[in-house]
């Protein structure tokens, strides 16, 4: 938000996918701001206390690839629910599977 082309803690929880009511609804809301520290820290490679514009780039395409199960450049809406994991991870905090 501060336009300096790097994402921090607090930026990066401040932009939220809705997730943030459904945790809240499924009384998640510790677990969820776990699974937010753990994307943060899994996406800042070189553990500056920040995401650069780089590492932003390198981690989407490194989930997408890993959401890819039959490597055909596509992800199914099935790929993409089991294995983006930005939607997994806050699966698992959320409803705890």
């Amino acid at each position: 938000t501060n336009e300096d082309s790097n994402i921090e803690f607090k930026e990066f929880t401040g932009w939220d996918f809705g997730f943030d009511f459904i945790a809240e609804d499924a009384g998640q809301k510790a677990a969820y701001a776990t699974a937010q520290r753990i994307i943060f820290a899994y996406w800042d490679n070189d553990r500056d206390g920040t995401i650069s514009r780089k590492e932003f780039h390198k981690s989407l395409a490194a989930d997408y690839r890993r959401a890819d199960i039959d490597n055909d450049a596509f992800l199914t809406r099935q790929e993409f629910l089991d294995g983006y994991i930005v939607i997994d991870t806050y699966r698992a905090a959320i409803v705890g599977n």
